[in-house]
């Protein structure tokens, strides 16, 4: 990829999936790794999240209501996106906290063609059945379409199918861990920005902004990057009534640009952060320089390798 002049982000539009599982063929010899079970990330243009509020009912009941919830806020066909969801809380305001969320994925137990179906159990056994309590439930829709890109990548590639989840999740559980605080996860890319906001252990938006990184003197647009985020709070602040400030983490290849934290911070007067993506997981001493200067661009990879 990077012996092409190509973006990291832009590999699968720019190479066939056979291209791509002869280069994972090559990394996995050149790294002599062992492990044949993959892990996949799926690209904010292949999800689309809401978090929708139910009246209080059973757990059978929310079964059920799923489908005619997605078909309000699901912008595309039903037919063409796998669904899954996860009760986040009983209620908003309950002062309960919500469950750790969703953990989406289509594992060796799920067909491509099977509906995804990862309820949180933990939010299952603390929804009592006829609560009198509003639901929330996080809810995903995943196109069919790239479930079945990365299965026929891993098929060409000789591995097996672990998982499949959003980038958002992998990134959430690299970089905020088991943290309550209010969170905003900005990962910004060459092209566009992605950002998802967590709340007591949840994720409640994501948000893919439609603005181009760049501006025409090929400088990063950090205006266009608050533009979003601020969005992204505004939205919450809306519906959660919540007036706490968030602190931002920062990741992806473009965060590298110089002062860019600086900026950010200046524009948006919160606590703005640039982590470690390795920091939860173990490493030899002696690679932590290497490990500091690529970790913005490994979050998601970071993320997925910490799956249980």
């Amino acid at each position: 990829i990077f012996k092409a002049g190509l973006p990291s982000n832009s590999i699968l539009g720019a190479f066939s999936d056979r291209e791509i599982s002869q280069i994972i063929k090559e990394l996995l010899i050149r790294s002599r790794a062992k492990a044949r079970r993959v892990c996949f990330s799926l690209p904010a243009f292949t999800t689309f999240f809401t978090v929708i509020e139910l009246p209080p009912m059973k757990e059978k009941e929310i079964h059920a209501a799923i489908p005619y919830e997605a078909a309000k806020y699901v912008p595309i066909p039903l037919d063409e996106v796998f669904l899954d969801w996860s009760i986040i809380s009983p209620s908003t305001s309950s002062g309960q906290a919500p469950s750790t969320g969703l953990d989406s994925e289509l594992d060796s137990r799920n067909s491509p063609q099977a509906r995804a179906s990862a309820v949180s159990s933990s939010a299952l056994n603390s929804l009592p059945n006829g609560s009198e309590q509003a639901v929330n439930v996080l809810m995903v829709a995943i196109l069919k379409e790239a479930v079945a890109k990365y299965t026929k990548i891993a098929q060409l590639s000789n591995l097996e199918m672990g998982a499949l989840e959003p980038e958002s999740f992998s990134l959430a559980r690299a970089l905020v861990g088991e943290s309550k605080d209010l969170s905003i996860i900005v990962d910004v890319g060459s092209s566009f920005t992605n950002i998802a906001l967590m709340d007591r252990g949840s994720i409640r938006i994501v948000y893919n902004t439609r603005k181009k990184n760049h501006q025409e003197t090929g400088q990063l647009n950090e205006d266009a990057v608050v533009e979003g985020i601020n969005s992204v709070l505004d939205s919450y602040r809306a519906k959660s009534h919540s007036v706490v400030s968030p602190k931002c983490i920062l990741t992806g290849g473009r965060t590298q640009a110089p002062d860019f934290d600086k900026i950010l911070k200046e524009k948006l007067n919160f606590e703005v952060l640039t982590l470690n993506s390795f920091e939860k997981i173990n490493y030899l001493e002696g690679l932590e320089p290497a490990l500091k200067e690529i970790s913005s661009s490994f979050g998601v990879a970071v993320g997925l390798a910490m799956r249980e």
